[in-house]
């Protein structure tokens, strides 16, 4: 089977679960966890992969890896047992991005993504978040990174928008300019 109509149907199945135990908010947070750990931790997913390593073991670490309070939901336990056995831990990752999306658009919320420099006050961060929630009259899930290559300002991208007024850009535009 397509590896995208796996993952939209185990996708789907949780999401349908999730609800039905009033856990869907908290799942959500949970596979964004679930993601985040494979984009953090590349051996995750190997460890995942490993013939050696027993699914009990592999369902351990997909509890651990959501628990965002060391106290998983039904529907993350659950789920991850029915991987297992069904022998689709491989397909997780994609699983966890498709559930995202399912939430994200059941609830009409929308990602935003905001990249600073360095780390800055919530209240500030909060601010922006509102602004991108006042114009685009939805829900924004906001995502604040930190790079310092930027060397300042910020750069906002949201939906298919994107807001950049950081140092690094306006440079590099005036040495096209000069350069041309």
């Amino acid at each position: 089977m397509i590896a995208g109509i796996v993952s939209m149907r185990y996708a789907k199945a949780l999401f349908a679960f999730a609800q039905a135990n009033n856990e869907a908010s908290k799942v959500y947070s949970e596979m964004i966890q679930v993601s985040n750990t494979f984009e953090q931790l590349p051996a995750f997913k190997s460890m995942l992969q490993n013939p050696v390593l027993s699914d009990d073991k592999k369902v351990n670490l997909i509890v651990k890896a959501g628990s965002i309070d060391d106290t998983p939901t039904l529907s993350l336990r659950r789920f991850a047992d029915l991987l297992a056995r069904k022998q689709r831990i491989n397909s997780l990752q994609s699983i966890a991005l498709t559930f995202g999306d399912l939430y994200r658009e059941d609830k009409g919320i929308i990602r935003g993504k905001l990249t600073l420099p360095v780390a800055t006050e919530k209240h500030i961060t909060a601010k922006l978040q509102q602004w991108i929630e006042k114009r685009t009259q939805t829900k924004v899930d906001f995502e604040v990174c930190i790079d310092p290559e930027i060397e300042g300002g910020f750069i906002i991208e949201y939906d298919t928008y994107r807001l950049d007024v950081s140092v690094r850009s306006k440079l590099n535009y005036i040495k096209r300019a000069l350069t041309s």
